[in-house]
């Protein structure tokens, strides 16, 4: 059975399947279903439902995440995040990274599963 999740883009709500989330060059995909295009400046967009993965060109403010989370500017997680995180800037996790976190910036989270690199500071409590 298929999970409906909704997702909200820019104040339009739509229902979907699937939980895998794109947002690369103003295109917003699910599973890779094209659900907004033409998107151009600050988009907000909420998730109701489960988050898998989040692929997205730009800063991601979210909550948990269970799967792995790819931006090219800066994330801010409130809550946990169960595989691995990429950013092109930096990455701070309220809560734990199950895996490794890569980031061109700093690294805040409590805890992390994996390796962390940082071209910037590294804080956490522990990490591989």
């Amino acid at each position: 059975m298929m999970i409906m999740s909704t997702i909200t883009i820019n104040g339009k709500t739509y229902i979907t399947k699937g939980n895998d989330i794109s947002i690369i060059d103003g295109i917003v995909s699910v599973d890779g279903n094209i659900i907004e295009a033409g998107l151009s400046g600050n988009v907000k967009i909420t998730w109701d439902g489960p988050l898998a993965n989040l692929r997205a060109d730009g800063d991601v403010t979210c909550e948990n995440v269970n799967g792995k989370l790819d931006a090219g500017g800066n994330i801010h997680i409130k809550g946990n995040v169960n595989s691995n995180v990429n950013s092109g800037g930096s990455v701070h996790v309220s809560g734990n990274v199950g895996g490794n976190v890569q980031a061109g910036g700093s690294i805040t989270a409590k805890d992390v599963g994996g390796y962390a690199r940082a071209s910037g500071s590294l804080h956490c409590n522990s990490h591989h």
